[in-house]
């Protein structure tokens, strides 16, 4: 569990663009101008665009989990953008490992590394700014131009969207 001095942190990036949604889709769009989303979409946001990173849970893969508390089994602690990266890289050497973190609704999350999908990437979930909680959903449709400066973990997932 945190300690008082290790509280969960939970990373943000954040993007200029436009979020958008599909009729009769659950699908979210990220289009970065000058691209413009699809005629029939539904603007959800316009503008600078929170985005965090979670990680399916295999029980309940509907929900991802957004890190911001690593624990290792012999004490070994790690909060927001380091934790996201001891998990990625480490997930193998620590199964009993505690995460915490809040689900993609909001909810608070306390697994153990071992209950996440890491067969799949980290998925890109959108927030109306830093201080939500609940995602506004996963984004699964891209549309960024070649030459955008994205932010660093986006850059990494967006490669196969270009």
């Amino acid at each position: 569990m945190p300690s008082d001095t290790q509280q969960p942190e939970y990373f943000c990036e954040h993007i200029h663009a436009i979020l958008w949604q599909q009729p009769d889709s659950e699908t979210l769009g990220l289009t970065i101008p000058p691209l413009t989303p699809p005629d029939d979409a539904t603007i959800i946001l316009s503008g600078d665009i929170t985005l965090r990173y979670g990680i399916l849970l295999l029980k309940t893969p509907k929900y991802q989990i957004v890190p911001g508390y690593f624990e290792t089994e012999n004490g070994a602690v790690r909060i927001g953008r380091a934790a996201w990266d001891i998990i990625w890289k480490k997930f193998q050497l620590y199964p009993r490992a505690d995460v915490i973190g809040l689900r993609n609704d909001g909810k608070p999350l306390h697994v153990l590394m071992r209950d996440l999908d890491f067969g799949e990437s980290g998925k890109v979930l959108a927030y109306a700014d830093e201080n939500s909680e609940e995602s506004l959903g996963m984004i699964t449709k891209f549309d960024i131009p070649l030459d955008a400066d994205l932010p660093q973990l986006l850059a990494g997932y967006a490669k196969k969207f270009r």
